[in-house]
């Protein structure tokens, strides 16, 4: 007696599954399978569940005992399966010394005979049967000896349909008669080499496995009948009749599938039909530089395709009424034109190259990518001008990719509603921009914006020189150098002027914090052109600036903190106020406030101050104060 340590069962199914784990064993002995089974059948835990199997054999057929009936096994509602472990590689296994038979109950007259085998992935079982037998137990072995179906070897296999034709020991070489051989106890043919279903086929109902997607082959003739067939195990090519169910397959050019596919590798182009729901769940793409072609038909046909890998591409669907449904575990999903209806939801990880048109519905709600990423967080385009690069599509315009020229920036800006460009180079302003943000992110003198005549309202400029005229009411430069800017007003914090600076339209405000003014030449002044009436200044600056042309209702405040501020002659009108420390050079004809601090100012404050009033201890004043209060203290008189 041999109880082997790789065999056991699942009696939590029906029928129950004994399993062989491959990683230990290929193969079965039938007498170690008794043995096993009968005891596992025997201990405390199991003994409210039928027996797993019946077995006969064994008895003396001379006297030496030197020929003896071969081994036979019923197992009762159990199936043997060989465990997977995943592929690509495919495991040969087998079931030796003895025969091997399922029923449904073995108390139950008559019999339901059921296949041995319980189909997994990448396995193919090849059945070793004894040669000798009891006549009462003849019909029971001949059923046995077909290993629950009928096989077929075009080649070496041979013509008729008398027994044991169509046993793995013996194969027919034709589906026609295979299909006589299988009559009503058989529906499943088992295929060991390429073959083609041709017209006289009728396998409707029939399941086909062969020994490998490599090794069996099977191409199906559209003449041929063949609706609601489980294939296994096969490349399968041709033309269906629907209502088929293919695992473990690889599956290429493939006409009028409806039905499921589970578990196979895609090629070539299939192309759904029959006005049903095509299924394929848990599929792949065998050649990644060909990717297989899932064909809508144009209408009729839903597809729902889950836990994909690789890369896959749909076309022809132009009816509303239909959806497709993808779920990617890892790969590329690409949409043609020819999409131009319907709903489409893509989830999962991976991408969609979307060239789908006219009113098809798109939704990638669920998908994740380098890209949906991104986007969730991606506020801002990138812009090198000198070592970016063109084009519109992801990455480019990420810090990693940036866009060489703003045009580009701008689409790729509109597909994703933002609104900041970081800027290294020179741009120039192709277009109108309101309440969008420019920053520099190179060097204050490389990063260069020509506003370039645009309006500009309401934006945002940090860390970046800008030169040209602009039309705006407001703008916002922070860290920013202008030069030789026209139409300006707005806010200016932590900046220069340099050069001539033109103020914006009647109206305009031009607001500054801690602002350096300097000409364009060293020693000249940064020159600001009011431009007319009804124009205010203020800012708090450091440097030397003039003022030119304002007039009635400009109304210019400056807080020098060292400099010098000039009123030209063109100032002919308005209001100027000056504070802080520097100097003020007046040829206008403006009205003036001048409180600025400069030497002689402060010596003649000092000397104008009063004798008396001081009262802090230890300061000259208070001495004074002392000394004149002393009325003991005569006068000299000189």
């Amino acid at each position: 007696m041999s109880i082997v340590n790789y065999l056991s069962v699942d009696f939590d199914v029906s029928p129950r599954i004994i399993w062989i784990d491959t990683t230990l064993s290929t193969s079965i002995n039938v007498q170690d399978l008794i043995d096993t089974c009968s005891h596992i059948s025997a201990s405390a835990a199991n003994m409210d569940d039928a027996v797993l199997l019946e077995s006969s054999g064994k008895e003396y057929l001379t006297e030496d005992g030197s020929v003896k009936v071969g081994l036979t096994v019923t197992l009762n509602n159990a199936k043997i399966g060989f465990q997977s472990l995943g592929g690509p590689d495919w495991i040969l296994c087998s079931i030796e010394g003895g025969n091997t038979v399922s029923v449904e109950d073995i108390y139950i007259d008559p019999r339901v005979y059921i296949p041995v085998i319980y189909p997994t992935a990448y396995i193919s079982i090849e059945r070793v049967s004894s040669s000798s037998a009891t006549l009462s137990e003849l019909s029971a072995i001949q059923y046995a000896s077909f290993g629950g179906g009928v096989t077929i070897d075009v080649i070496n296999g041979i013509t008729g349909t008398a027994y044991n034709i169509g046993t793995l020991e013996n194969p027919s070489n034709n589906l026609v008669q295979a299909v006589e051989i299988a009559g009503t106890k058989f529906d499943t043919l088992f295929i060991s080499n390429s073959m083609v279903l041709d017209a006289g086929t009728d396998i409707t109902d029939f399941t086909l496995i062969g020994k490998s997607p490599t090794n069996t082959e099977i191409m199906i003739d559209p003449s041929a009948v063949c609706g609601n067939i489980n294939i296994e195990s096969c490349n399968i090519s041709g033309t269906l009749d629907g209502g088929t169910e293919i695992r473990h397959c690889s599956v290429g050019d493939l006409m009028y599938v409806n039905g499921h596919i589970h578990e196979s590798g895609l090629y070539g182009i299939i192309v759904l039909g029959g006005n049903k729901s095509a299924i394929i769940n848990d599929c792949y793409t065998v050649d990644q530089d060909n990717p297989p072609i899932i064909d809508m038909a144009v209408s009729g046909q839903d597809l729902s395709m889950f836990n994909y890998s690789g890369i896959i591409v749909i076309r022809n669907l132009s009816s509303a009424s239909e959806e497709i449904s993808i779920g990617i575990d890892a790969g590329i999903v690409i949409l043609e034109d020819t999409i131009t209806a319907g709903t489409i939801v893509i989830s999962g990880n991976g991408m969609l190259i979307d060239n789908s048109t006219g009113t098809a519905d798109v939704n990638t709600d669920g998908l994740m990518s380098k890209q949906t990423i991104t986007e969730v967080s991606w506020d801002t385009v990138y812009i090198d001008t000198m070592n970016g690069c063109s084009g519109t599509a992801f990455p480019i315009g990420t810090s990693s990719k940036p866009s060489n020229n703003i045009s580009d920036a701008i689409t790729i800006a509109g597909c994703d509603n933002i609104k900041t460009f970081k800027i290294r180079g020179a741009v120039d302003l192709p277009q109108t921009f309101e309440d969008w943000t420019f920053i520099g992110v190179g060097s204050l003198f490389s990063d260069v914006i020509n506003l370039n005549n645009q309006n500009i309202n309401r934006c945002r400029f940090e860390t970046l020189t800008a030169s040209g005229t602009l039309t705006t009411t407001y703008t916002h430069f922070t860290r920013c150098k202008l030069l030789n800017v026209s139409g300006l007003s707005g806010l200016l914090v932590d900046s220069a002027l340099q050069g001539n600076i033109t103020m914006g339209g009647s109206g305009s405000v031009l607001t500054g914090q801690n602002i350096g003014v300097y000409g364009n030449t060293p020693g000249t002044p940064a020159v600001l052109n009011v431009v007319g009436a009804g124009r205010v200044f203020q800012a708090s600056l450091d440097g030397a600036i003039q003022f030119s042309n304002a007039d009635v209702g400009s109304y210019i405040e400056v807080g020098l903190k060292n400099g010098v501020a000039i009123l030209d002659p063109t100032c002919t009108g308005g209001t100027a106020s000056f504070t802080g420390v520097g100097n003020l050079i007046n040829y206008s004809t403006m009205t003036v406030y001048n409180t600025l601090l400069t030497e002689p100012s402060i010596a003649d404050a000092v000397w104008d101050e009063t004798l008396v009033g001081h009262t802090v201890s230890g300061t000259i004043g208070k001495a004074i104060d002392d000394t004149l209060a002393n009325a003991s203290l005569i006068p000299a008189v000189v």
